[in-house]
């Protein structure tokens, strides 16, 4: 999640709307886990989470609030999903997170364009190819974005650039960072992405 100051609303929604995200997603599986890697270095702020995690959902909520105070990247998710997703292996900050067999589905939430190129000189289409390969499978990539709408915007959002595109190239849920992006409904496309 972007951590400039701008998105602290939409942290407290996400922090409110948690446990109905995990009742959404215990519709399709009980065999979830999650991280928050919402830093420049990519590494998680939550440990890995899972059903069987005591205090899952307090650990998730105080590590929205963990912020990136780097913030370099912070308006560049992009290169933060990639350098989390690169850092799975054994003995790296987010090792065991990935899974062969399971989706990996990667949610942003800004109300910045996706400004990767301007920071790193990489765009969205080759941290997209990067998050591919090291999973090992497009089939089980999947990019979500909570973001302005595009191509205009939004009252206090601008158009969620490179997201827009990520989430089309693999299949995605983009919804509109403006409207009501924590309704029941809503929620339950990204449960369903995160395991379709």
């Amino acid at each position: 999640i972007d951590s400039s100051c701008s998105m602290t609303t939409d942290t407290w929604e996400l922090y409110n709307n948690f446990d109905a995200f995990v009742g959404e997603l215990e519709n399709f599986s009980e065999d979830w886990h999650l991280i928050v890697a919402n830093k420049d270095t990519g590494c998680n702020s939550s440990g890995i989470l899972t059903p069987d995690v005591p205090n899952y959902a307090e650990r998730f909520q105080e590590a929205l609030f963990e912020w990136n105070w780097d913030n370099d990247y912070t308006e560049a998710l992009l290169t933060i999903n990639e350098a989390a997703i690169q850092q799975t292996d054994a003995g790296e900050c987010n090792a065991g997170f990935l899974r062969n067999d399971a989706m990996l589905h990667i949610i942003d939430i800004t109300d910045e364009p996706e400004q990767s190129v301007e920071e790193t000189g990489r765009d969205w289409e080759e941290l997209v190819d990067s998050i591919v390969d090291k999973k090992g499978s497009k089939v089980l990539t999947t990019i979500s974005a909570i973001a302005g709408d595009v191509p205009d915007g939004c009252d206090g959002a601008s158009p969620g650039t490179g997201y827009w595109e990520a989430v089309e190239e693999t299949n995605g849920v983009f919804l509109s960072i403006c409207q009501n992006w924590s309704s029941t409904t809503s929620l339950g496309m990204l449960a369903a992405a995160s395991v379709n």
